[in-house]
């Protein structure tokens, strides 16, 4: 009796294991950030790229215009870029941890040239289920904080928030990752 619970069980387990994860969820290569905020304004929202930060509700500005920004990754090193093809245009994403920055979601871009110790590049994983894959870092959430503009959003870490005031304004979200399968290369100003 003992010996046939154990092999329902193992087959079972064996069966869980072989379903298949959705291909347009995978856990590495190009993707778009949907941010997944249930009864909120800003479900399923793209999150967008402007003046070297993530936002939701501001248009990207871009060489590509007003697209939603691909990125790509991040490598076993926990590193997220834009995408570039390997070749040109590969723009480094970070938190800037920095005083007044307080854990934004930003790029490499208009602002910074290059990465400094405020800028956290080595935090983030992306995680595939069945259904769906997602960004993290440090494996939390994220925040969409309020700017002066009505409906638009600054991305920030929930992990790495570092303003005083102010949280309890924001948003708490996830970002689901949508593969791309032919992304362009574009730059983001």
């Amino acid at each position: 009796m003992k010996i046939a619970a154990v092999l329902a069980s193992l087959a079972s387990a064996g069966a869980a294991l072989a379903v298949p994860v959705d291909p347009r969820f995978p856990d590495s290569g190009p993707f778009k950030m949907i941010v997944l905020a249930y009864e909120q304004p800003i479900h399923y929202s793209y999150v967008k790229a402007s003046g070297g930060y993530f936002y939701i509700g501001k248009e990207t500005n871009s060489t590509c215009g007003d697209v939603e920004p691909v990125l790509d990754g991040p490598n076993s090193a926990g590193a997220l870029s834009t995408y570039g093809n390997g070749k040109q245009n590969t723009q480094q994403a970070f938190l800037d941890i920095s005083g007044a920055a307080g854990g934004i979601f930003s790029y490499i871009g208009p602002l910074y040239s290059s990465t400094t110790p405020d800028h956290v590049t080595d935090k983030f994983t992306r995680v595939a289920g069945q259904d769906i894959s997602q960004l993290y870092y440090e494996g939390g959430d994220w925040l969409a904080c309020p700017t002066q503009t009505e409906g638009e959003y600054l991305v920030y870490a929930d992990k790495a928030y570092g303003h005083e005031v102010g949280k309890d304004k924001c948003i708490p979200f996830e970002i689901r990752t949508d593969k791309v399968d032919d992304p362009q290369v574009c730059e983001y100003l």
